[in-house]
């Protein structure tokens, strides 16, 4: 549960001490100097994805709870139902609609995934519209994979004309690609080999919160 005035700081600090480890100790677990944790704590910096992992994995916290201050402080334990052993990034939303352009926000959240992506060149967005439902709905996180090939059938994440993102799924007919969406109430968008598009990765799969 999030308490009021906290911040990623001071949820380091209380998780350190809850774990009986120094500044000190727990800079040399993860690699950085000393008054880099005492920064961090103080909410001078922000630690990076990177080393908020590594404080989530040195003193065995949720990082999710690290981050945002949701959930439970401890990790699940192996077995629980759900367990998630790694995080990827989420870089922002992608829309279930026409394309748009979300810039460049940088990375919004940290979510778990199962231990089968470890090591995969996979991330994550937060879909944006209903062109996807019932399939993905509007704040659903997807996990996108690079390494694996579309087919006809998969849902991909496209960027097409140099920048917009769209999700969709993907048919192929002849020389054409087609973005449909799974929602009948929008129309498909049909891609020739004269477009500029690039298929960014395939959503291997959707994680949604129930509250």
């Amino acid at each position: 549960m999030r308490e009021q005035g906290e911040t990623i700081g001071s949820r380091i600090k209380k998780a350190r001490e809850a774990a009986g480890i120094s500044q000190l100790g727990l800079a040399k677990q993860i690699g950085v100097p000393f008054q880099r944790v005492s920064e961090w704590e103080r909410g001078v910096v922000s630690p990076s994805a990177r080393y908020l992992k590594a404080i989530a994995e040195a003193l065995s916290v949720s990082l999710d709870w690290l981050l945002s201050g949701r959930g439970p402080m401890e990790v699940p334990r192996r077995g629980d139902v759900g367990f998630r052993v790694s995080h990827v990034p989420v870089y922002g939303t992608v829309p279930g609609g026409p394309p748009y352009d979300p810039g460049d926000p940088g990375v919004v959240e940290l979510i778990g995934v199962p231990a089968e992506y470890v090591g995969r060149d996979v991330f994550g967005l937060i879909v944006k519209g209903d062109s996807m439902a019932p399939t993905l709905l509007d704040g659903d996180r997807i996990l996108v994979a690079r390494d694996v090939r579309p087919r006809d059938g998969t849902v991909v994440v496209v960027r097409v004309n140099g920048g917009e993102y769209t999700v969709k799924r993907l048919r192929i007919q002849d020389n054409l690609l087609i973005l449909s969406p799974d929602n009948p109430n929008f129309q498909p968008m049909i891609l020739s080999p004269e477009d500029s598009y690039e298929i960014v990765g395939v959503v291997v799969e959707v994680i949604r919160r129930l509250v």
